[in-house]
């Protein structure tokens, strides 16, 4: 190497090059300073940002949706042990669909809870609107979360091709239908698909679980509600000669219907003449009846209307003028029952028993003939005698049973465990098997 025009060594090459102050060699130890605070500057500040963003993501993920949760709890009044046994959601309020959440607590007054809900939030006129409203929908999220296991056959397209939806009982039924759905149909139709799968495994279970009347005639029937003259007319300001306003209502059909000694299906229309003279004199024979109960939880007579409406107007009208419940306007409905059993005209009144047996088609003619009931439930004789063969009947077989079952266990004193062993090893589900 050479160094000022002479030649060194080595060693002294290295040297001389670690103290060389030459300008040319200042300058670029300097630009490569400054390049390299430059770069570890930039890289700093890389670092730094990525710092950042990744605690902002974690803040969010550890303390984001606990707190949005949180506030929600405490704005609701609720704690968080209570989130999940109460029952929370969005009402619509107004015709612009805002809506306000509605808290029912647990072991919460419903009926004070919505009348105070609605008094906040809508107008006086919807006030009993809105409790109906709220009540219905807090009893359908208590049987959605009540739903056993089940599972529903789902058509998913316009050839018949059917899916089998899955309910777990105790899962999230709402969250299993969304998940359902959304590999079924587009994104824009997960909402309805899901509100409709849940609304018929929500029929299903019910259905299931319903007697005989409410398998045949519907879960829930229509009822106008009448105020008392008490909640009317002891309203500041209330002038007692207006009418008293009516309000709709859904009624379980197995509570109304199920508990009546005889049942009558009322066939009827607001725009037949007959019918229109006939149902005066059924409302009172209907009152007389209800009159003759001995027992309110068992009334001697409970009618259900049939409508053959043209229009929802006429249906109201004419259901304003009835104190007993009615199917929903449904024509399909009508024309099955019809069909079954065999009604051709109008009126018609069909009288049951309890357990749902036909007793006469002829209850018009009946009433009219009869109205102070004498002759009710207007049985035939050959009717009559069967009812008495099974009343015989029945007391037999009490008496043979209360009498041979301690003879039985007298003379055979063995045949009872015998029969208890026997039973329990033949089943695959034995407790001592097992």
């Amino acid at each position: 190497p050479l160094q000022n025009g002479r030649a060194v060594s080595i060693e002294e090459a290295s040297c001389s090059d670690a103290e060389d102050d030459s300008p040319e060699v200042v300058e670029l130890r300097t630009m490569v300073a400054t390049r390299r605070a430059a770069v570890v500057a930039a890289l700093s500040l890389c670092a730094l940002v990525l710092l950042v963003d990744v605690a902002d993501a974690l803040t969010k993920t550890a303390s984001g949706p606990v707190s949005s949760q949180e506030d929600e709890l405490v704005s609701s009044g609720l704690s968080a042990g209570d989130e999940e046994e109460a029952i929370v959601f969005e009402a619509i309020v107004d015709e612009d669909g805002g809506t306000a959440r509605f808290v029912h607590r647990v072991g919460g007054d419903l009926a004070a809870e919505a009348a105070a809900f609605c008094a906040a939030h809508v107008n006086a006129s919807l006030a009993a609107h809105c409790a109906t409203a709220l009540t219905q929908q807090v009893d359908l999220v208590r049987r959605e979360r009540a739903l056993p296991s089940l599972t529903l056959e789902v058509t998913v397209d316009e050839t018949g091709s059917t899916a089998t939806f899955v309910h777990e009982a105790g899962a999230d039924v709402r969250a299993e239908a969304a998940a359902f759905c959304a590999a079924i149909v587009p994104e824009e139709y997960v909402a309805a698909c899901a509100n409709k799968i849940v609304a018929s495994a929500v029929d299903k279970s019910r259905l299931d679980a319903a007697g005989p009347w409410g398998r045949l005639l519907g879960l829930e029937l229509l009822a106008i509600q009448r105020p008392t003259s008490e909640s009317v007319g002891g309203a500041a300001g209330t002038n007692s000669d207006e009418p008293s306003p009516l309000v709709v209502s859904r009624v379980q059909t197995d509570d109304v219907v199920g508990a009546a000694k005889h049942v009558g299906l009322y066939f009827a229309a607001d725009w037949c003449g007959p019918c229109r003279q006939f149902s005066p004199k059924l409302v009172a024979f209907y009152e007389r009846m209800r009159a003759k109960g001995w027992r309110k939880s068992a009334p001697l007579l409970e009618i259900v209307w049939v409508s053959a409406s043209r229009d929802p107007d006429g249906y109201a009208k004419f259901l304003a003028q009835m104190p007993w419940p009615a199917l929903p306007l449904d024509p399909q409905m009508r024309n099955a029952l019809q069909q079954a059993f065999g009604v051709t005209g109008f009126p018609t009144l069909l009288i049951f028993d309890s357990a749902g047996r036909l007793i006469t088609k002829d209850g018009v003619r009946k009433v009219s003939n009869d109205p102070y009931g004498m002759g009710f439930p207007y049985r035939t004789p050959a009717q009559q005698a069967v009812r008495l063969v099974r009343g015989v009947a029945g007391v037999v077989r009490f008496f043979v049973r209360a009498l041979f079952r301690p003879l039985a266990s007298l003379l055979f004193p063995g045949s009872r465990r015998r029969t208890a062993l026997s039973s329990e090893s033949s089943s695959p589900s034995s407790p001592q098997l097992a």
